[in-house]
């Protein structure tokens, strides 16, 4: 679990006696293209401040690198590792744009903006944490069981059958492009979440004289495809005017 918000880049580890220990590690991505950066430990048990302020010496760093090697390129790994890295490249992938039409792509968007922004509390030190900024190899299925949990307590039951569906294809479809940032233990957390069964409700009918009343209205009111047609009530069928 991440006990605070965690800079780009930054992991941690907990040590036998409860405390943390906070490292700074060079994307892989970054490293092959010729980056003279690896890895760095920042500290033990530091405040947000602290963290922010040792992790952002060597972000500095590596941006002066990628500036200086092309100084017209744009950040594309930006919290590489990171959950809300994984959905922002995976909107863009084909794996993506190939499978979901584009009527419904907002939608994806608009749940994983909600997915990223929800806040958890981590199970040992009590501290909340934003879930976007939760590391790739750190979701596990209590991780995921917790987050889909979170949107049915509010109430949110088709929203939290979203949400488990729309991650467990995003693992599903980026882990073979990236197998080093997912967990080899539980390749896919959210096929673990147990899902609670959602009472639907019945959808709403009307019966032929509400068909007809509302088409004897259209008429009158030339609205629509109406405008063209005259219906028979006496024998339900519908015929065109001449």
């Amino acid at each position: 679990m991440i006990p605070m918000q965690m800079p780009r880049y930054v992991s941690f580890k907990a040590k036998k006696d409860g405390s943390l220990t906070f490292f700074w590690t060079c994307p892989t991505a970054f490293r092959k293209s010729g980056a003279p950066y690896t890895s760095a430990t920042l500290g033990s048990d530091l405040s947000q401040r602290e963290l922010n302020d040792a992790a952002g010496v060597w972000n500095e760093r590596l941006d002066g690198w990628r500036k200086e090697r092309n100084p017209l390129e744009e950040p594309e790994l930006t919290r590489y590792g990171t959950v809300e890295w994984l959905v922002n490249a995976y909107l863009r992938h084909e794996c993506f744009l190939e499978r979901v039409g584009e009527f419904s792509r907002p939608d994806y968007r608009r749940i994983f903006d909600r997915v990223c922004d929800e806040e958890l509390e981590a199970e040992k030190t009590k501290l909340k944490f934003r879930f976007g900024d939760a590391r790739i190899n750190q979701i596990g299925v209590s991780t995921a069981q917790k987050l889909y949990g979170a949107f049915t307590k509010a109430g949110l039951g088709r929203t939290a059958e979203k949400v488990l569906t729309y991650c467990k294809a995003m693992w599903k479809r980026m882990r073979p492009h990236h197998p080093d940032l997912f967990r080899s233990d539980t390749p896919n957390p959210w096929e673990g979440v147990t899902q609670k069964k959602r009472t639907k409700a019945t959808k709403g009918h009307v019966d032929r004289e509400v068909v007809y009343q509302f088409a004897r209205g259209a008429i009158a009111k030339e609205r629509g495809s109406w405008q063209r047609r005259r219906c028979l009530p006496s024998n339900g069928s519908c015929v065109h005017r001449q």
